[in-house]
Parts: C-alpha cells; sequence; structure tokens
C-alpha cells in the first residue's frame, strides 16, 4: 500500500460493499420466497439452480482449504527446522 492512511478507508469502503450486496440479495430472496425461505438459501431454489451453485462453490471451498492447510504445515515445518537447528 502506497499511503497506509489510506488503509481505513479501504477497509469502510469493501465492508460497505460488501454489505450492500448482502442487503439486496437477502431482500431479493426473501420477496421471492417469502417467509418459506430453507436454510441455506439455495434450498429454495430449483434443483437446476442449486446444483450449478454448489457446483461452482464446491471447487473454490477444497482450493481454499487445502491452500489453508498448506500455509499452515509450512509454517509449522519452518518452526519446527528452526528449533532444530537452534543451539541451547
Amino acid at each position: 500500500m502506497r499511503n497506509p492512511r489510506d488503509y481505513p478507508k479501504a477497509v469502510i469502503t469493501g465492508q460497505s460493499f460488501v454489505t450492500i450486496i448482502y442487503f439486496v440479495v437477502a431482500v431479493t430472496v426473501y420477496c421471492t420466497a417469502g417467509i418459506w425461505v430453507a436454510s441455506p438459501a439455495l434450498g429454495t431454489a430449483g434443483t437446476l439452480i442449486k446444483r450449478i451453485a454448489y457446483g461452482i462453490s464446491l471447487p473454490g471451498l477444497i482450493f481454499s482449504a487445502i491452500m489453508y492447510t498448506h500455509v499452515r504445515l509450512t509454517s509449522l515445518w519452518r518452526c519446527c527446522a528452526t528449533v532444530r537447528s537452534s543451539e541451547v
């Protein structure tokens, strides 16, 4: 980041954008399905839409889990290597 003082502005802008999108989706789903909204909301969608949505999201979830695990194991490995190489 070129100017660290811009960080709070970036966080507020990003969070505002996410909140607005979440609100628009929530209102749209509630207006479409009413009080019969299933949890998760994709349960209200048709079978084809559910399959497409889960087909898109599942690979992303798996990839994120693999990357998270890789980073944690790499950090642990480096920590252990540092401890083994240190002289007591």
